[in-house]
């Protein structure tokens, strides 16, 4: 195929790669909440062609407080007929023990799709249309035309792509992870790991920046404004990754009311970032997402060893976040480790959940809080691991940690 060439002017330029591209390897998302019961959360499986692409969620955001939760996957290659949420846990023991799922809105590679073109099966076997509450186990179902016209495959050529001066950036659709980064003798190559187009060469261009809602121009987030000292880029949904063309050393990261500020110690002013959650540099990769993956990774390796996480270790646990498991199955991965079993394998319940206080909360357990946690163990069907996560995203280790983490995390790959 033949290649494009696409040059910015003198100036700060923002060029949108692709923006027509329509690739496979895209992203399901579900905006939920929902209600908890005596027994806890909604758990939730996400499918796509019938085929289960996520296991057991767990729905935490409040619904009565408006808080909404993102679920979300990659869509494989090939074409896609349906997509469903599938309700786990809805067992009615008694009048209080009910929670339910509320969807707020479904998008497939960038497209919304109707809560009303909804089908929701439920397990007491009745069907209903259209409706966003699930009140019961069953799936809600999304197929037919709308589904299959948000997975049509769609080719671009490859571009060669000058920034010439200033400060540039490139947009691309799609989240990092889904993109092959290499270095060119002339700058950079970037494709996109579906082969929905060809390698792009990138010369002169400082900065690129990665979104995973639809089309540029329908929607997307990723927007760059401003020129000259100051500028603001807006990630958008998903994780975003913002590639800086520089030694980490060279730059100042603080947080903001509204993100983080990225400032060049030398003549190039100041960057005002909202909704990127990683950045890379040419030495060194910055994760700012404390609120996300890498937030949570680092609050586990604090609470399961008393210790700041290891570079490499970070990277590894906010990788299997990123690609969809939820911070339970984590939890037991740590669990599972050498360096957990070493401290914790042969502890009883009540020495488990002390070394926990120690370890997280630097003090000796209450009275009340240790019967809490020991009887969720022994009697409620609790794991270790469910503890381990409360101990580590409890508000007392959040404070904790903050100080650490608050200007972001370095972490290898």
């Amino acid at each position: 195929m033949a290649t494009t060439a696409i040059n910015g002017t003198s100036g700060n330029d923002v060029i949108v790669a692709h923006p027509d591209a329509s690739y496979t390897a895209g992203r399901l998302v579900f905006q939920v909440s929902a209600t908890q019961a005596q027994n806890g959360w909604p758990l939730a499986n996400v499918l796509i062609n019938g085929n289960v692409v996520l296991a057991n969620v767990l729905i935490t955001a409040d619904a009565r407080q408006g808080q909404t939760q993102t679920i979300e996957v990659a869509v494989p290659n090939g074409p896609i007929e349906s997509v469903m949420l599938q309700y786990l846990n809805d067992i009615v023991i008694s009048p209080q023990e009910d929670r339910n799922i509320y969807l707020r809105s479904v998008t497939l590679n960038g497209h919304d799709l109707p809560l009303a073109s909804g089908t929701y099966f439920r397990q007491d076997m009745s069907t209903l249309q259209g409706q966003d509450e699930m009140a019961w186990n069953g799936y809600m179902v999304f197929s037919g035309p709308l589904v299959q016209a948000a997975t049509q495959p769609g080719l671009s050529n490859g571009s060669a792509i000058d920034g010439l001066a200033g400060v540039d950036t490139v947009l691309y659709q799609g989240r990092g992870l889904d993109f092959g980064v290499g270095a060119t003798a002339s700058g950079l190559s970037i494709a996109i790991n579906s082969g929905a187009f060809e390698a792009d060469n990138l010369t002169n261009v400082e900065r690129v920046l990665f979104d995973d809602r639809g089309p540029y121009g329908e929607g997307a987030a990723a927007s760059v404004t401003g020129a000259g000292a100051q500028r603001a880029i807006d990630g958008g949904m998903g994780i975003d990754t913002l590639l800086v063309n520089g030694s980490v050393w060279n730059y100042t990261i603080d947080a903001t009311a509204e993100g983080f500020s990225l400032t060049h110690n030398g003549a190039e002013g100041t960057d005002l970032l909202v909704n990127v959650e990683r950045l890379q540099f040419l030495d060194a990769r910055v994760a700012l997402d404390l609120d996300g993956n890498a937030g949570m990774a680092y609050r586990l390796y604090q609470a399961a060893f008393d210790r700041t996480p290891d570079l490499g270790g970070l990277g590894y646990q906010m990788r299997d976040l990123d690609n969809g498991l939820n911070i339970f199955q984590v939890a037991q991965n740590f669990i599972n480790s050498p360096e957990f079993g070493a401290t914790y394998g042969n502890l009883s319940t009540g020495d488990f959940v002390r070394q926990l206080y120690l370890n997280v909360l630097d003090r000796e357990p209450d009275a009340e809080g240790y019967a809490y946690h020991t009887n969720n163990l022994d009697n409620n069907g609790f794991t270790r691991a469910n503890v381990l996560v409360g101990f580590s995203e409890s508000p007392e280790n959040q404070a904790t940690v903050i100080g650490t983490i608050e200007n972001g995390m370095v972490y290898t790959l």
